[in-house]
């Protein structure tokens, strides 16, 4: 007869060939955290599965893998303490590949093992290799919210739920990814307010000109639009170029769109098949009726098979 913990290793890995941001084993034990200091018996990483994916979560602080150079022993419930040398990846960035390393001899990385990593958004999911002998483990961390950091041009400032993005001047936005041409002031006598191809300027009474530095009569405010890209002063020539070169931008744009769109029905129909391939492995499982769980699975990828036959076949009709 199958135990629990053989049809749990079963499942883990069914899932894991659907999404491993789904199917992963967790590490909750509390004593992984590198703050934690070891005791015997010393616990090590012999037995982890190097076809699984493995998420940290042994509490606050152990929500990641360690990613700087512990230099002592005995920490994290073992004798040798495993860091992740480098940053995570963003969500974007998919699985990617990286080193663990492991502190002996005073040295930070004197013992290695090659690891992959993805970021599910919420948590991280590392794919890990074992070890022969019982000396070494992956230890883990606390989780920082600027790893990795996302602040193109500014400062990450990590706290307990989350970052914020302390940007250089001339940048605004949640992640320092927007220009701010307001932010030098260039409007003398007047507001300036950000607009699609630069900034305006709305000047205060008696006072107009492309930066509100020349005094006029009072009368009403007057605003003027200033292009980062447009010369100040405009001809009909000049019209009949940026018209040109306007519809130039659009059909790039449209390139763009009909490539984005035979991409994202490629992507459909790939996830499509991978769906499909699971559903008929699952379907196998269902010659055992006394696993209520394997029908529940079945029932869950088969609604994720529905779901991705609609959205390739919706795909079609653009």
């Amino acid at each position: 007869m199958r135990s629990d913990r053989d049809f749990g290793y079963l499942i883990s890995t069914l899932c894991y060939y659907i999404d491993p941001c789904v199917g992963y084993k967790e590490l909750r034990e509390t004593d992984r955290s590198a703050t934690v200091k070891s005791s015997f018996p010393i616990k090590c990483d012999t037995n982890v599965n190097p076809e699984l994916w493995y998420r940290f979560n042994g509490g606050r602080n152990s929500q990641m893998m360690l990613t700087k150079c512990v230099e002592r022993y005995m920490v994290c419930g073992a004798f040798s303490v495993g860091w992740m040398k480098g940053n995570h990846p963003s969500v974007e960035e998919g699985i990617v590949n990286r080193t663990a390393c492991f502190y002996f001899g005073r040295n930070c990385c004197q013992s290695s093992k090659r690891i992959q990593v993805r970021n599910c958004g919420r948590f991280f999911v590392y794919k890990l290799k074992p070890f022969s002998a019982c000396n070494k483990r992956y230890c883990g961390a606390k989780r920082n919210f600027c790893d990795p950091d996302l602040c193109q041009h500014g400062k990450c400032l990590g706290h307990n739920s989350g970052y914020q993005c302390k940007c250089d001047q001339g940048y605004s936005g949640k992640n320092c990814h927007l220009r701010d041409y307001c932010a030098s002031n260039p409007c003398q006598n007047g507001v300036c307010k950000l607009s699609t191809n630069g900034y305006q300027c709305l000047c205060n009474n008696g006072y107009a000109g492309e930066h509100c530095n020349v005094a006029v009569s009072q009368g009403s405010p007057t605003t003027h639009l200033v292009s980062t890209t447009a010369p100040s002063k405009v001809s009909n020539s000049y019209n009949i170029t940026q018209q040109m070169e306007s519809m130039g931008k659009q059909l790039n744009d449209l390139t763009k769109s009909i490539a984005s769109i035979a991409r994202q029905s490629s992507q459909l129909f790939s996830e499509y098949q991978l769906l499909k391939k699971n559903l008929d492995t699952l379907k196998l499982l269902q010659n055992h009726p006394s696993e209520d769980i394997i029908e529940k699975v079945c029932t869950e990828y088969q609604r994720q098979a529905n779901i991705a036959d609609a959205k390739y076949n919706e795909s079609l009709k653009v």
